[in-house]
């Protein structure tokens, strides 16, 4: 580990220097004087290194765990935590789910990263005013970049480029995923990251009444396009209820093994109109059948409610899917509906022989991808095998799909799908 800190230390320096403890200085002299208000915003990890030293003459502690490079002033009101990650795939025949009855025809392996990453997080000034930014290493791109302001709990403010909380699925970051990938309804449905600005709390914690509310304005046209003439903002907005008291939060798998149980019900909504009928990671884009529009052709209006539950090794997630689709050209609407349901289960709570990091699941999928052409579905039927070495931050993942497309007067189209992959942080 250490020649691996004394690569990144120099560029530490200089990132810290610039950016945070530069301006430390009359912060850290009240912090050690006993006047500060130390609250690290990020949980303490077991070290595999941990020490201190002065840097730019400031006192600084520096951790290296699997949570990545911490940096952190003594008094905890300033912290920053770089954070790797790769995700390795074998994929056989399609790295994706396939859209079009052309891709079903695809044969071959594939194998390389999936994904790799570069985090950036953490607090500057108080611990409550925080930070983050994700660099894509595989196609050099910044996924998203966002300033988050929580004096209170119960009211918060972020803005930036991050992803509106409408889906589950899609919020759920992909190194928290029960399976190698999502499920056929994410292309469909999901937001993505868009430029915006929301109003976030959470809501009497820990009682019948715990919940968590967000409402958000954003630009509707994807990554780095802010608003365009002609288009309307994409308003976006979410309640979820843990009416357990518990909140099971935005990861798939009960990796917590919760002694008590973890539930929570949700609903979302999201109106707007622009150029762009579907969202993905490289930006706005348009659903099979839909032309490239200009700004403000297509207006858009979704609706979804989901479910979570995680209880002794077990988890249950489920979300129904509307959406609606308006062409201002052809003055034409077309509707989108789908669902799905996946239950994960650690069977060494059923059998104590069976090792306790092996996690078993199943998927159930379900798209219509326009409700007034009978006979056009795509469905979706998986199992996976999960491997956590050290939870979703080092795990190994053995997945197998079962793909079917029906078309007017195409007999259905079936293929099989088989991944296998490695997710780790570092």
């Amino acid at each position: 580990m250490l020649p691996i800190l004394s690569s990144l230390l120099p560029r530490v320096r200089l990132l810290l220097a610039a950016v945070s403890l530069a301006a430390a200085a009359p912060a850290l002299a009240e912090e050690q004087s006993g006047n500060g208000s130390p609250a690290p915003a990020i949980a303490p990890a077991p070290s595999w290194r941990a020490f201190e030293l002065a840097l730019a003459h400031r006192p600084v502690r520096i951790n290296y765990s699997r949570r990545g490079l911490e940096l952190e002033s003594l008094g905890g009101n300033y912290q920053a935590r770089i954070q790797g990650r790769i995700q390795l795939r074998f994929s056989n025949p399609f790295p994706g789910a396939p859209d079009e009855a052309a891709d079903y025809e695809r044969r071959g392996n594939s194998f390389g990263f999936r994904r790799a990453r570069l985090k950036l997080e953490g607090h500057a000034f108080r611990p409550w005013f925080r930070f983050n930014v994700e660099q894509d290493l595989v196609d050099w791109q910044t996924l998203g970049w966002f300033v988050t302001a929580g004096r209170f709990e119960w009211l918060q403010f972020r803005a930036g480029q991050f992803k509106p909380e409408f889906s589950r699925e899609r919020v759920t970051s992909s190194a928290r995923q029960q399976f190698a990938e999502r499920s056929i309804l994410n292309d469909a449905f999901q937001l993505d990251r868009q430029i915006g600005f929301s109003v976030l709390g959470h809501l009497m914690p820990g009682g019948r009444g715990d919940s968590w509310y967000s409402a958000g304005l954003f630009t509707g046209n994807g990554r780095h396009h802010g608003f365009g003439g002609g288009s309307r903002p994409m308003l976006v907005g979410r309640y979820q209820w843990n009416f357990l008291g518990r909140d099971p939060g935005f990861s798939s798998s009960d990796v917590e093994h919760h002694e008590a149980p973890a539930a929570a019900v949700a609903v979302a909504g999201v109106t707007g109109r622009g150029r762009y009928t579907a969202f993905s990671s490289h930006g706005g884009d348009q659903l099979e059948g839909f032309a490239p529009g200009a700004p403000g052709r297509y207006g858009l209006r979704q609706a979804t409610a989901d479910f979570l539950l995680k209880y002794r090794g077990w988890s249950v997630q489920h979300e129904l899917h509307f959406k609606s689709i308006y062409d201002h050209l052809r003055e034409k609407r077309t509707r989108l509906r789908g669902a799905y349901v996946q239950a994960g289960y650690f069977p060494h709570y059923a059998a104590r022989w069976i090792p306790k990091p092996l996690e078993a699941g199943c998927r159930w999928a379900l798209l219509d991808p326009n409700t007034s052409l009978p006979g056009d579905l795509r469905g979706e039927q998986a199992f996976v095998l999960n491997w956590f070495f050290e939870g979703h931050e080092n795990k190994l993942t053995f997945e197998v799909g079962r793909l079917r497309l029906d078309r007017p007067g195409l007999e259905g189209l079936t293929r099989f799908s088989y991944r296998f992959q490695w997710d780790v942080h570092f």
